[in-house]
């Protein structure tokens, strides 16, 4: 037995350990401060009065809407429901959810880049994520897509962990974040696309002796998460179906300008989203399977979802956004050997970032699309509700009623 005389407590400086974490919190508190920043200055967009109207309505109600449109957003306006009678209506409240959630994902996103290379790729990898803006645009928008991102990234990182020390506890949580992902947003579980590829790709790169059995036993405990995880979402899958004739027939069909748009509809900065791609192509690293399924997840669901668009109305690059996790960090992996190319590529995103990070909280920005490049005006204009709200209160007169013309009456809310 040691003698209590020679043993030595090492403490470690505080600040020593705040720079040990700094790959999670410092790209967290970026977060924290750019994503509210100003979100209660962009109006509701078309969207986003659906979210306050199914909200204020009741349980029996919501079922009833659900039975006609909006079926597969319905666990989602089950949770507003309870979010508003707790917090409130107000935009910024409406809008928090999403907020939060974006921002929980960060740290989440520098887990998982350690997790598979080290701190300095997560800390570059989770500030590049921080920065995007369309993090900061669906931050700031009353709809799933921020909490999807949430459960596409935290669903990502506890497969890593369940892979490298599987355990009865990791698989239930994987498989409950898998659940929530495709109860909130149910195009996002073709995220399982690239989730598949990684469990195949361990089990038939694995040793055909000893572990063998071992890794045969991982793949169907990934194959029984899964298929007990989108149990939920099948009542979703059959009202989506059923809906899709209004819900998706105004998306347009795929080409190759909807294609080439990708990046710049997915990351909201058009020059942003190429420079990522670009740099992504150059990741390299002693961990080249880790590189492959990066690859994957960047690729292969948004190819999956646009060669869906060929026969249906389906392509839109927002549900597929968790594939910006995969960019920034396979872009953290291309310059993280050299501290020259980290500052050159901070110093370039910052100069494509700030531009876009100004535009989407203009009064109107939430109703732009990015599209080949440029601000699309037409259909995706959002006209100033507040200034029409105050004529109409300024104005009003009883008896007084509103007329919809009949073309655009799709649109009532």
């Amino acid at each position: 037995m040691a003698d209590p005389s020679t043993e030595r407590t090492v403490r470690v400086a505080p600040w020593r350990l705040a720079m040990r974490h700094a790959y999670w919190w410092l790209p967290t508190l970026l977060a924290a401060v750019l994503v509210p920043y100003q979100a209660w200055r962009p109006v509701l967009d078309w969207d986003e009065p659906a979210t306050w109207d199914a909200s204020t309505r009741s349980v029996s109600e919501l079922f009833a809407l659900a039975g006609h449109i909006d079926g597969v957003l319905l666990p989602y306006y089950l949770f507003m429901h309870y979010w508003v009678q707790a917090f409130g209506d107000s935009e910024l409240m409406l809008r928090a959810p999403s907020i939060l959630a974006v921002i929980a994902t960060v740290p989440i996103v520098a887990s998982l880049a350690r997790r598979l290379f080290d701190s300095r790729v997560a800390l570059l990898a989770a500030l590049l994520f921080a920065g995007l803006p369309t993090v900061s645009r669906y931050g700031q928008e009353a709809r799933p897509y921020g909490l999807a991102l949430m459960f596409a990234a935290a669903a990502t990182l506890l497969l890593v962990w369940a892979l490298e020390t599987p355990s009865r506890s990791r698989w239930v949580a994987y498989g409950v974040a898998v659940a929530l992902l495709g109860l909130t947003q149910l195009l996002a579980l073709l995220l399982l696309i690239a989730h598949g590829v990684a469990v195949g790709y361990r089990w038939w790169r694995a040793p055909r002796f000893p572990d063998e059995v071992s890794h045969r036993r991982t793949a169907i405990r990934w194959g029984t998460a899964v298929g007990a995880a989108v149990v939920p979402s099948i009542p979703l899958v059959v009202l989506g179906f059923l809906q899709r004739g209004s819900q998706l027939s105004w998306l347009p069909g795929t080409s190759w300008a909807t294609l080439r748009s990708f990046p710049n509809e997915v990351v909201w900065a058009p020059a942003l989203g190429w420079f990522l791609i670009g740099i992504s192509l150059l990741a390299k690293h002693r961990y080249r399977d880790r590189v492959r399924y990066l690859a994957v997840m960047a690729v292969v669901p948004a190819a999956v979802l646009y060669l869906l668009g060929l026969f249906t109305a389906l392509w839109m690059p927002r549900y597929v956004m968790f594939s910006v996790i995969a960019w920034c960090i396979l872009a953290a992996v291309a310059v993280a050997g050299s501290w020259l190319r980290i500052g050159m590529m901070l110093v370039i995103v910052t100069i494509l970032v700030v531009p876009a990070q100004q535009t989407i909280r203009r009064p109107g920005a939430v109703g732009y699309g990015i599209v080949d490049g440029s601000n699309a005006t037409a259909s995706y204009q959002v006209g100033d509700h507040r200034a029409a709200m105050q004529i109409v209160a300024e104005n009003y007169r009883p008896g007084d009623g509103i007329v919809f013309e009949p073309e655009s009456a799709w649109s009532l809310r």
